[in-house]
């Protein structure tokens, strides 16, 4: 029986609401369409947001691509002229070349295992 009367008052309150006035219902469209205007408003500004952010991030990596080979073209040469120069012929190379042939390639199958 008490859901019958609570049912009983929702079909009131409802029929009550649904014979609202005009004016009421105007009232009710305006407060929705404030409410659609802020939330236009903030789906705006995150949206411009992640554009700043997406650019925060692109624009570096741009001017990376762009200015980091000729920044480090002109690095290396200041290198070079820094460093020593190497000698083409190393201690490593000395030793092979006096190495007979032969002899050179017997070790190179005791290595390899043949």
């Amino acid at each position: 029986m008490p859901e019958q009367k609570s049912s009983k008052k929702e079909q009131k309150e409802t029929n009550a609401q649904a014979s609202a006035s005009p004016r009421d219902t105007l009232s009710f469209l305006k407060a929705i369409y404030e409410q659609n205007e802020k939330i236009k408003r903030r789906l705006t500004l995150m949206t411009i947001g992640s554009y700043i952010r997406l650019a925060i991030i692109l624009i570096p990596i741009i001017l990376g691509l762009i200015y980091l080979p000729r920044f480090l073209d002109d690095a290396s040469q200041v290198y070079q002229l820094l460093r020593p120069p190497i000698q083409n012929d190393t201690g490593i190379q000395k030793i092979i070349s006096n190495i007979p042939e032969g002899q050179f390639q017997s070790i190179l199958d005791l290595i390899s295992g043949q």
